[in-house]
């Protein structure tokens, strides 16, 4: 995924995260941890939905408040993640929460496409499928498949999920 200027925002490293995550079916310290799999993956919906965190998010995600002590939040945490993928953590950290923005603005909106692809594993959470010659793990909370004629998946994705795992159709 490349990252302009423009789109250095918590949500999109949140967006950039999800897309990244096999729901912790392993440890390769990618995407989400097991520990944060279920809140990112919230986080990265309620963004579909709405277009941005709300206030509250974003200030879980920058940073956490515990008894009164401030600790790092998610950012921090998967900070050498975002920086590999050209985020600049420190304005990400020093970020307030996005402004209301008309509906027109939001770039999640992408169409879905529909793919063929090969079954290779599931977990409750994410589905394993070979396609182009590579292998994706994709959220079942976020896409809907059937079984092909030609015995193959027939994957319906989000133009947002489908981009971050760079899946053509």
């Amino acid at each position: 995924m490349t990252i302009e200027a423009n789109q250095n925002t918590v949500e999109n490293a949140i967006k950039f995260l999800a897309g990244k995550c096999d729901f912790a079916s392993s440890n390769d310290s990618v995407g989400f941890s097991k520990t944060d799999v279920d809140f990112g993956h919230s986080l990265s919906r309620s963004i579909d939905r709405y277009g941005k965190l709300s206030a509250g998010q974003h200030e879980a995600v920058v940073k956490t408040k515990n008894n009164g002590a401030t600790r790092n939040g998610m950012i921090h945490k998967y900070r050498k993640q975002l920086e590999a993928a050209g985020f600049d953590v420190e304005l990400l950290l020093d970020s307030r929460p996005a402004q209301p923005v008309e509906s027109a603005q939001i770039t999640s909106k992408r169409p879905s496409i529909v793919i063929d692809a090969s079954y290779r594993r599931e977990t409750d959470k994410a589905l394993l499928i070979a396609h182009d010659g590579h292998e994706v793990w994709l959220p079942k909370s976020a896409i809907s498949y059937r079984q092909g004629r030609s015995g193959l998946l027939v994957i319906t994705i989000p133009g947002w999920l489908a981009a971050s795992k760079n899946i053509a159709a």
